[in-house]
């Protein structure tokens, strides 16, 4: 009989940690009594959402090593993340049915796409003032031929 009751438990353990997002304790540990729902989930390389319904208020942690570049949203309004004991990004969740939506924007990203605007620029006007002064410069030498 307790191997079947380990058996039980570890499978319980085993669809716990395959989760991405699941309920954990003070001690961050998860929950297995947790009544919680999990659905809509969508994951890509730089974002996650989901639809999740609590029973109670609780912690929730992602199975993602926390950065601060992952930005969240609770129904359309900015979360506080917090790195849990395990590494791990951890929010709180009020009960009810809510969205959850998660999206990485790190801050040097900005910095990189207005270097990267500045660069094409550049480059453009580099490409652009040569063929311009070879215009005007052939304008103004079929003039004074005149």
């Amino acid at each position: 009989m307790p191997a079947v009751f380990r058996l039980q438990h570890q499978t319980v353990y085993i669809k716990l940690f395959s989760r991405l997002l699941y309920a954990v304790d003070a001690k961050d540990m998860p929950r297995l009594d947790l009544d919680e729902d999990v659905d809509n989930l969508t994951l890509t390389t730089d974002a996650l959402s989901a639809r999740i319904t609590l029973s109670t208020d609780q912690k929730i942690v992602w199975s993602s090593a926390y950065t601060p570049s992952w930005r969240g949203t609770l129904d359309g309004k900015p979360i506080i993340t917090r790195k849990n004991s395990f590494g791990l990004t951890s929010f709180d969740v009020p009960a009810g049915t809510h969205e959850i939506n998660f999206f990485y924007r790190p801050w040097y990203l900005w910095i990189s796409l207005e270097l990267m605007a500045f660069g094409i620029i550049i480059s453009m006007l580099t490409l652009i003032i040569p063929f311009l002064t070879y215009i005007h410069i052939a304008m103004f030498t079929s003039w004074s031929k005149k």
